[in-house]
């Protein structure tokens, strides 16, 4: 990731930049030493530049910033300001990373979740996920209708809340051997 030392100015100027913060940005590091931040975004630049911030002296958040040819790309900075032993900012300093990647895995992450709730949701078959421990994480609308009970309702319970009491303990020997060993999870039971 990228990392500045950035001036105490109300228009904030980059005073040292890595290797990685002028490549990130299409800049060497002597094109980018000296220029504002608002070069690269405006509104890091402005929200950096306020000295009575709510979130105090750092703060990290996502933003567009801006290439030295023009592009734009997904930036999650992280900044604190440093200040003297009378309160005033004696300069700031900033990590970048550019998160464009990421976001576009989390999209795509999000689409395909939206597709399997889709399909889940269309079965007539009882469809559930949840985590190795249990908790249950996911069930379709089919569950809903059979059990009568949201996935709200079961929070902390797991998904052997369902069962009828007399098959919990046979089906959670099998779910846990399933774990252990990576054999497919099998097992007949009632449901509540």
């Amino acid at each position: 990731f990228g990392m500045a030392v950035l001036s105490k100015e109300a228009d904030p100027v980059f005073e040292q930049v890595n290797p990685a913060l002028a490549a990130m940005y299409g800049y060497t590091r002597e094109e980018l030493v000296g220029k504002p931040l608002s070069v690269v975004d405006d509104h890091d630049s402005q929200a950096m530049a306020r000295d009575d911030r709510e979130d105090g002296d750092h703060f990290v958040r996502e933003a567009i910033h801006r290439r030295g040819d023009g592009t734009t790309f997904s930036v999650l900075s992280d900044m604190t300001i440093v200040r003297d032993g009378t309160g005033r900012i004696s300069y700031r300093i900033a990590y970048f990373s550019d998160i464009t990647e990421n976001k576009r895995v989390r999209a795509e992450l999000l689409q395909s979740e939206g597709r399997f709730r889709n399909m889940a949701d269309s079965l007539p078959q009882l469809v559930w996920t949840s985590t190795k421990d249990g908790a249950t994480e996911y069930l379709n609308d089919r569950w809903a209708r059979e059990t009568g009970i949201s996935l709200d309702e079961t929070e902390g319970q797991g998904w052997t809340f369902f069962l009828h009491p007399d098959d919990r303990e046979s089906c959670g020997e099998k779910w846990t051997r399933a774990i252990r060993t990576g054999e497919v999870f099998e097992a007949e039971c009632r449901l509540r």
